[in-house]
């Protein structure tokens, strides 16, 4: 016997949305998506979209109404780029009418009416983990932990390189971590929403997916498993294989740095950013090489960024606005890199720590707890 079930055209436009969102955004191209009705109470029904992708899964919550009772639960299987595509695409009236019979779902608006054909393909069950450190933590810091620490994520590995590693604290302060091995990222926050001190580790892309998911909510349950990482709220369960992979000490390593500095420098943003674009002009594609070096000891002296290349060179003069310490030495950066870190201070003012030559080098918007390490290289 058919069911039939009115959804809001907003709400599965949402849907469609967030289940493109796993694998690795390219989720639309393959697969299948199981779509259940179960029934609640007063014609009332609870509409489960369930979406598997390698490495991770995905089970999208909402509410819909039916013309009649029903007992029993009803699914169908669909073709998932096809059914997020009319999804995404229901601007017919506020409701839609979804028709679930035995080997097909018709989907129905004001506007038209179109079938997908029931997939004889199983949907795998990625179950979360049974036991492990359970956490409640807020979208904001998460959020702003992967926003920070994903500019040092490499994205060609399957390892501590591609994660992120969160140190939390029963009093509320976090912070973030990421490295890949040139460069490492420190994100701090005094208001994590985590009552537990806790350490996890998670794919940059799973991050990157949670937060997307959780971007109407204020806080969300993370469980970190042997295997398994799950998130979830009252809207969604978001599953994933955790990469098991041994983590550098950040904290260490960093306060190591940070002891080491000799010489503090701040210059405004906007002047720094223009002359590294210029830079990057000259220095070429992104294994050109950007040069910095700073006046000693004089608060009205000057940044220098440098670049030099087969068509050409030339040189950026930024006035400090503070400096304190001594290091007159010059160090190489990769432009694209230091391009790429110093945009990510967000600020009036970036604030640069320095130790010498092939010593690395801290930015940070000034006054911030969170700072990225760069590390200099030893050729042009």
């Amino acid at each position: 016997m058919d069911t039939t079930i009115y959804v809001s055209g907003d709400e599965l436009e949402t849907a469609a949305e967030k289940l493109a969102l796993i694998g690795s955004g390219k989720s639309e191209e393959t697969g299948v998506v199981k779509i259940t009705a179960r029934p609640w109470k007063d014609k009332r029904f609870l509409l489960k979209l369930h979406r598997f992708e390698t490495t991770e899964q995905l089970i999208w919550r909402m509410d819909a109404k039916g013309d009649k009772d029903c007992i029993e639960p009803v699914s169908v299987t669909v073709d998932s780029r096809k059914f997020t595509a009319l999804a995404k695409n229901m601007k017919g009236g506020d409701d839609i009418k979804l028709i679930f019979k035995e080997n097909r779902l018709i989907i129905q608006i004001s506007g038209g009416r179109y079938e997908l054909m029931a997939q004889t393909t199983e949907v795998p069950e990625l179950p979360p983990p049974e036991e492990g450190v359970d956490l409640n933590v807020s979208t904001d810091f998460l959020r702003g932990a992967y926003r920070h620490c994903k500019q040092t994520v490499s994205k060609k590995e399957k390892n501590a390189w591609s994660c992120i590693q969160l140190d939390l604290k029963a009093d509320g302060s976090a912070a973030g971590w990421s490295t890949n091995m040139a460069s490492m990222a420190k994100y701090s926050s005094r208001d994590s929403g985590c009552q537990k001190d806790a350490t996890l580790v998670l794919p940059a892309d799973s991050l990157r997916v949670i937060t997307e998911l959780a971007e109407e909510s204020g806080s969300l349950r993370i469980v970190e498993g042997s295997s398994r990482i799950s998130a979830a709220t009252p809207r969604f369960d978001y599953t994933c294989l955790k990469i098991v992979a041994r983590m550098p000490k950040f904290r260490e390593t960093f306060a190591k740095y940070e002891a080491g500095m000799t010489k503090t420098i701040k210059v405004r943003r906007d002047l720094l950013l223009a002359a590294i674009t210029r830079a990057c002009t000259i220095a070429g594609d992104e294994y050109g090489y950007i040069e910095l070096k700073s006046d000693d000891g004089d608060p009205a002296g000057s940044l220098y960024v440098e670049a030099t290349s087969a068509v050409g060179q030339g040189t950026g003069t930024i006035p400090l606005e503070q400096c304190t310490g001594a290091d007159n030495d010059a160090n190489l950066f990769v432009a694209a890199s230091l391009a790429r870190l110093v945009s990510s201070c967000m600020g009036e003012s970036i604030e640069i720590k320095t130790s010498g030559r092939l010593r690395p080098y801290i930015f940070s918007a000034a006054g911030s707890d969170s700072s990225y390490v760069l590390a200099p290289c030893n050729r042009r």
